[in-house]
């Protein structure tokens, strides 16, 4: 059976994971990167909570929570407007779409 020194990561490692969540809540890479920084952050909390004290990084846990439940909380509306600009008539052309009649004149 494992010890809870085992289970809990160094702060080398959390850290690492922390700042590996920061980035990717940046970069947010079509709300996967927002996903990750966030379920990364509910992981790190619970190891700093689960360790009494001994590790840090409660200001990038938060950090990656907020963030990364913005990024998750802007991908549907970007894909509603995304899929319903697909399906707008063009007044000129009397089709779906936003393609355009290529045809020389």
């Amino acid at each position: 059976m494992p010890t809870q020194e085992t289970t809990q990561p160094t702060q080398r490692q959390l850290n690492s994971r922390l700042r590996w969540a920061v980035i990717a809540s940046l970069i947010w890479m079509f709300g996967i990167g927002s996903a990750y920084a966030f379920f990364q952050a509910l992981r790190a909390k619970r190891h700093i909570e689960e360790s009494g004290g001994a590790l840090s990084g409660r200001g990038r846990v938060w950090w990656c929570l907020i963030v990364g439940a913005l990024g998750m909380a802007l991908w549907p509306p970007i894909l509603a407007i995304g899929v319903s600009n697909q399906f707008q008539v063009d007044p000129a052309t009397r089709s779906l779409g936003s393609q355009q009649n290529t045809l020389a004149r």
